[in-house]
């Protein structure tokens, strides 16, 4: 985090700052590496839905174009939102009553650092969040 301007050295701070993270699929497979988009599909929509409404975020990232975006236009669909989301795009949804700053990016391994890094700055500079 210090790396994208905003200094958490710990879970504590990372917190303290705002941030939550909130697993995807909420349903482990057992003995896989894969997620199955199937199952992070539906468990998103029983789980990772309720959360974010409870949570009710200035902001989210969806991680992984093969799941997070997937999963991500199924939740917009569920919450009535007329358009999509395109990979990389900064987009403003409504989430219930509030209106919330939403982009998917890269999963920030395998070489997507970089990538990552520049989509998190574009979401936290509208968020205002810029150091």
């Amino acid at each position: 985090m210090t790396e994208l301007g905003k200094p958490c050295s710990d879970i504590s701070s990372f917190i303290a700052d705002g941030f939550f993270l909130v697993h995807t699929a909420k349903c482990a497979i057992r003995g896989t590496t894969s997620p199955d988009l199937k199952v992070s599909q539906f468990c998103a929509s029983l789980h990772l839905r309720r959360e974010i409404e409870c949570l009710e975020p200035n902001g989210l990232c969806f991680l992984s174009k093969n799941v997070g975006l997937p999963v991500c236009q199924a939740l917009l669909a569920q919450w009535g939102s007329p358009r999509g989301v395109e990979f990389g795009e900064l987009t403003s949804v409504v989430v219930g009553q509030k209106l919330v700053q939403l982009i998917v990016t890269a999963w920030p391994g395998r070489g997507h650092e970089r990538l990552t890094k520049v989509h998190l700055q574009s979401l936290f500079s509208r968020l205002g969040m810029t150091a």
